[in-house]
């Protein structure tokens, strides 16, 4: 594993540590938050790893699909993507989205199943 690679797969671990952390202080939506960077961060260096290239964009379905990711992990991918700008930003009636414990748990686990595989491939 290069650096680049390397350094792209730390940051996911990272993410995921946090992730975890903020769970147990029910920060719900910044768990949720950073299991989708966890994610994101994690195809990142598998992509780095395949193309030797890093492509800016948060959609994670698109970015397993590129890495050639199996259904299972791109539909992992399409359920996890969405939290990026929802945990973020309001709705068009400038309502916050309020996450609960067993979503944010939920999500956590999609994004372990994705690093799960991620590093099966590195």
């Amino acid at each position: 594993m290069n650096d680049g690679v390397a350094g792209w797969w730390a940051k996911a671990q990272s993410s995921m540590d946090k992730a975890a952390r903020l769970l147990k202080w029910k920060w719900h939506e910044d768990a949720i938050f950073y299991a989708q960077q966890a994610a994101e961060r994690g195809l990142k260096a598998l992509l780095l790893q395949r193309e030797d290239t890093i492509i800016k964009t948060h959609d994670l379905p698109f970015l397993a699909k590129r890495v050639g990711a199996p259904a299972t992990i791109l539909t992992l991918c399409k359920e996890l993507s969405p939290v990026y700008m929802e945990s973020r930003y309001p709705t068009t009636a400038h309502e916050w989205r309020e996450y609960t414990r067993e979503e944010a748990e939920s999500d956590l686990r999609r994004a372990q199943e994705i690093l799960l595989w991620i590093k099966k491939n590195l």
